[in-house]
């Protein structure tokens, strides 16, 4: 049964992927621009690599309090190693966690990776101690746990530290954990009531 439900994923995945790349030209033509080097456009893996070294050297240059907020664009140019000649862009660093640690240092770095990690792993404590009887609440706290895995993963190659989703999906976390828990601490009191009648 758990073997069925992997290849089921993995098939529903691979038509996703299938699907983004040829449902029309968008996708073959973006995967093809990421790796275009005769001609500049912002959206070539050179102009990304470059902004990620950018980003570490900020960190780097600025360890504790970072840049500062939304400085990343335009302190960019000074920080890179002008690899590519046309890099003036003020592109951001298509990393989330690189670009907070290049604006906010280790104050405000650690503090965001730390929040994305306790909303994963408020996710996983309900899945793993079923903490609710109810199927579908467990199958909506499957499916967050998912989606918030998409925006970590995503994290590595967007900009994403200020996109509501994130937030959102962050937030659910915290009010599912608690209205999980409020579920269990009832059922037992419910559980403990029905033993002492009987």
């Amino acid at each position: 049964k758990r073997v069925f439900k992997i290849r089921h994923y993995m098939m529903l995945f691979s038509v996703s992927i299938a699907w983004w790349l040829f449902a029309d030209e968008s996708g073959i033509m973006r995967i093809m621009e990421l790796f275009d080097y005769k001609y500049y456009s912002e959206y070539t893996m050179i102009d990304r690599v470059e902004a990620v070294i950018s980003g570490v050297n900020m960190f780097l240059s600025h360890p504790f309090f970072g840049v500062g907020y939304g400085e990343f664009r335009n302190a960019s140019i000074n920080y890179s190693l002008g690899v590519y000649s046309n890099f003036d862009t003020r592109m951001v660093a298509h990393n989330s966690y690189i670009e907070m640690f290049a604006e906010l240092g280790i104050l405000g770095g650690i503090p965001f990776v730390l929040i994305m990690y306790r909303s994963g792993k408020r996710y996983l404590s309900i899945m793993k101690a079923k903490l609710s009887s109810n199927r579908a609440f467990n199958n909506i706290i499957f499916s967050l746990f998912l989606g918030w895995t998409g925006l970590m993963v995503g994290q590595i190659f967007l900009s994403a530290q200020v996109k509501k989703q994130l937030w959102l999906i962050v937030g659910i976390s915290i009010s599912s954990n608690i209205w999980a828990r409020t579920q269990s601490q009832r059922n037992t009191k419910t559980h403990k009531i029905d033993s002492e009648i009987i």
